[in-house]
C-alpha cells in the first residue's frame, strides 16, 4: 500500500477540498460539461457557416436563430409540467431534452434550405428549454440546503468549462479539416452521450 500512498495522498486532500454533494449531482455536472462542450462547438463557427458556406443571408440566420428563443419560451412552460409529471420526472425530461437538443443539432449539420435551417433551430431552443428547469429542480432535490450554493457554482463551472473546451477544440479542428457539419455531428452526438450518463 505505501507505493500508492503518494497519489492517494493528493486524492484524498482534492476530495477534502471538494464540497460534500452527492453522487448524483456530480454525474449530472459531468453530463453538463458534455452538453456545453458540444455548445461550445457551434457557438462561433454557425454563423459563419451558414453565411459563408452555405450562402444563407445574415437575416435569414438572424430569424432562424432567434427562432431558438420562440420555442424556448414554450419550452419553458412545457418543463414545468413535465418535471412534476408521473410519467416523465425529473429524468425523462432531461432524457428527452438531450434526445430533442441532439436531432436539432443532426438537422443542422443537413440544414441546406431556410425551412431545415430554422426546423433546427427550433429543435435545438425546445430541447436546451427542457435542460434548464429540469436540471436545476434535480440539483436542489439532491443537495441539502446549505450546500445549494455549491452545487449551483459546480454546475455553472461545468457550463463555462465546457463552452470554452468546445470553442477551443472546434476552432482547431476547423483550422485543420475545415468541414463545419463535424462541429453539429459532434454536438448531436455530445448530447445524447449527456442522455446516457444521466440516464
Amino acid at each position: 500500500m505505501e507505493n500508492f500512498y503518494p497519489l492517494s495522498q493528493p486524492l484524498q486532500q482534492l476530495r477534502a477540498w471538494l464540497p460534500p454533494l452527492k453522487r448524483e449531482v456530480w454525474i449530472l455536472s459531468l453530463g453538463q460539461l458534455l452538453l456545453f462542450i458540444g455548445q461550445g462547438f457551434t457557438l462561433v463557427y454557425a454563423s459563419i457557416y451558414f453565411v459563408n458556406e452555405l450562402g444563407f443571408s445574415p437575416t435569414q440566420v438572424g430569424l432562424a436563430q432567434g427562432s431558438i428563443g420562440v420555442s424556448g419560451l414554450l419550452g419553458r412552460f412545457f418543463a414545468g409540467n413535465a418535471i412534476n409529471s408521473p410519467r416523465l420526472g425529473r429524468r425523462g425530461t432531461l432524457l428527452l431534452s438531450a434526445v430533442i437538443a441532439a436531432g436539432g443539432s443532426l438537422l443542422l449539420a443537413f440544414a441546406n434550405t431556410f425551412v431545415l435551417l430554422v426546423a433546427g433551430n427550433l429543435l435545438l431552443g425546445l430541447g436546451i428549454s427542457l435542460y434548464w428547469p429540469a436540471t436545476l429542480t434535480v440539483t436542489t432535490d439532491l443537495t441539502d440546503t446549505q450546500h445549494l450554493t455549491e452545487a449551483m457554482a459546480v454546475a455553472r463551472l461545468a457550463d463555462h468549462l465546457g463552452l470554452g473546451v468546445g470553442a477551443l477544440i472546434a476552432g482547431q479542428y476547423i483550422a485543420a479539416a475545415g468541414s463545419y457539419p463535424v462541429l453539429f455531428i459532434g454536438k448531436g452526438l455530445l448530447y445524447l452521450i449527456f442522455g446516457g450518463v444521466i440516464g
